[in-house]
């Protein structure tokens, strides 16, 4: 309330005061994260949410605000709102690096550092053995030390005649090092909605991402044929790469792993939308929402939103409405779902469809010559 009647201090205060209840309480601190960040003060943000991920592991919304924040907090140290390039602000990593080494607190930093002493210990005493590598690699990579971390697996690789575990941390720095100058470019364009460039930035590095984590996952697939979580993966890669033949079969693949059918027939509905088989998208679609676990807020909005686009392409009116409305009752500002439901209420089935028509491509950015819905 205090909120929405524009007292942010005495919203903070009144949040944090929660919090003493139970530090660890995902709502209050997810609340708590939103209010920090319309401050500005992005450490305590990132902190929050940390909190929420440590309550919810799954929690696909806090991955995604922390590595935003970080980009918030690089632009906002570097004054990059009115930089000319987005070289410079992607680049210069080390403003970042402090926003992170303030998030462990200082408590922290000693006892961290003799870590990494001791691990760098053991990698000159043990040269051939991964574990060492590993670990200090990952302790890097907590404290945003990308370039470090990245130049300690290049040594292990090399020491460890290609192991494949080595092989796998140093993708995944490089994967991280690629999302991160992915959010800082999404920013840098959610600041400039009219800079062409901007926005062209943010699909090329999207692009970059999908294809480095696509070859990836074949790789790790074809070494581990029955991992049905690396199946997943590379389903995913591949229908954002508009592959989506080739991701509806690796999708159907993992369908047997009962932890991901939800997720799973998520992406194979949305890999037949984008195919215009619209039937085969909208079973897909409603069988997805019915494996859905409780609490997955977000899925259950983008099922209903993408539901409602397939019944408004089918001509069945009602259905849409209904599924627009589950989605307006969580959130009426979701997308253009008012937009629609405005264009449903007055019969306007041409708006209704134009709509459908100026959606973006995924939000990964990542559509290259076809587009997800």
């Amino acid at each position: 309330i205090f909120d929405r009647l524009e007292l942010l201090d005495i919203a903070i205060w009144t949040a944090e005061g929660a919090l003493e209840k139970d530090p660890n309480d995902a709502t209050v601190n997810r609340a708590l994260a939103q209010l920090y960040e319309k401050r500005g003060a992005f450490t305590k943000a990132i902190n929050s949410w940390e909190r929420v991920k440590k309550a919810k592991p799954e929690d696909e919304e806090a991955d995604k605000k922390m590595k935003d924040l970080a980009a918030s907090a690089t632009i906002d140290r570097g004054g990059y709102a009115g930089a000319e390039s987005f070289t410079r602000a992607i680049a210069d990593k080390s403003k970042t690096q402090e926003l992170l080494d303030e998030t462990k607190g200082g408590t922290n930093e000693s006892r961290q550092a003799q870590q990494i002493s001791e691990l760098e210990q053991r990698v000159r005493n043990s040269p051939g053995d991964v574990p060492p590598y590993l670990q200090l690699s990952q302790l890097l990579r907590r404290q945003g030390k990308l370039e470090q971390a990245q130049a300690v697996m290049a040594k292990g690789l090399a020491a460890t005649g290609g192991h494949p575990d080595a092989q796998n941390e140093l993708a995944e720095i490089e994967i991280e090092r690629l999302k991160h100058d992915l959010a800082v470019a999404r920013k840098l364009a959610a600041e400039r909605p009219n800079d062409a460039p901007a926005q062209k930035k943010v699909g090329e590095l999207a692009r970059t991402l999908n294809d480095f984590e696509l070859r990836e996952y074949q790789r790790r697939t074809e070494r581990n044929p029955t991992d049905l979580s690396l199946r997943l993966q590379l389903g995913i890669r591949l229908a954002k790469a508009g592959r989506f033949d080739e991701a509806i079969g690796e999708l159907q693949k993992a369908k047997n792993d009962p932890r991901r059918k939800g997720e799973v027939l998520f992406w194979i509905g949305r890999a037949f939308h984008a195919k215009k088989n619209t039937r085969m998208a909208k079973r897909h679609y409603e069988e997805a929402l019915e494996s859905l676990p409780q609490g997955e807020e977000e899925t259950f909005k983008e099922l209903h939103y993408l539901l409602g686009r397939l019944c408004d392409e089918m001509g069945d009116k009602p259905a849409a409405v209904q599924h627009y409305e589950e989605v307006a009752a969580v959130n009426y500002g979701y997308r253009d779902v008012a937009k629609r439901l405005e264009a449903l209420a007055g019969g306007d089935q041409g708006t209704a469809t134009s709509a459908a028509q100026d959606t973006a491509a995924d939000e990964s950015g990542a559509g290259h010559d076809q587009t997800m819905p």
